[in-house]
């Protein structure tokens, strides 16, 4: 199953997928840095420069992650003054909100949404990926690794207080 670009009639099903791993990771116990977005959060990805993409098993949506192109201060997001690599007028862009179905997950589909993000860099003369990741959440961190991101800072998100790395790939 690879990855499509979602249209704006695609909200429902990507305002109820979070809903759907929220509550899982509730009822489990889990702890987790997933920040719950809006239904205009939402809209706003679904036109450009922005980008979501899904991944459907028949009709149904089971995974998606957003493509936001950087609009503000990087050393507000990444606490650092610059990244590896960066030179002036370089462009940014964060993969958020990346969730999978629980009945899908294992399955390689944030993998498949990763590189999708990647693809996604590239088309758009994008310089520097960047993604958050709990530094507790293993799975996440070989995903991101594995696609050829480092990590290039540890902090506190001060939305919710988790303990994240910040990961960047130069593309």
């Amino acid at each position: 199953m690879k990855p499509g670009t979602l249209s704006s009639g695609f909200l429902d099903q990507a305002c109820a997928l979070q809903d759907t791993v929220l509550q899982d990771l509730t009822r489990r116990g889990q702890s987790h840095f997933i920040i719950p977005r809006s239904r205009a959060y939402f809209e706003k990805h679904f036109e450009p420069p922005h980008a979501i993409a899904g991944i459907f098993d028949g009709e149904n949506l089971i995974a998606q992650a957003l493509f936001h192109f950087q609009e503000f201060d990087m050393p507000d997001y990444t606490r650092m003054p610059t990244l590896p690599g960066q030179q002036n007028g370089d462009t940014f862009a964060v993969i958020k909100g990346a969730l999978v179905h629980p009945n899908h997950q294992g399955r390689g589909h944030m993998g498949r949404l990763v590189g999708s993000f990647l693809d996604w860099c590239r088309e758009n003369h994008i310089r520097h990926a960047l993604s958050r990741v709990e530094i507790n959440h293993a799975a996440s961190l070989y995903i991101f690794e594995k696609n050829g991101f480092t990590v290039v800072n540890t902090i506190t998100d001060a939305r919710d207080d988790a303990h994240v790395h910040v990961m960047h790939r130069v593309i």
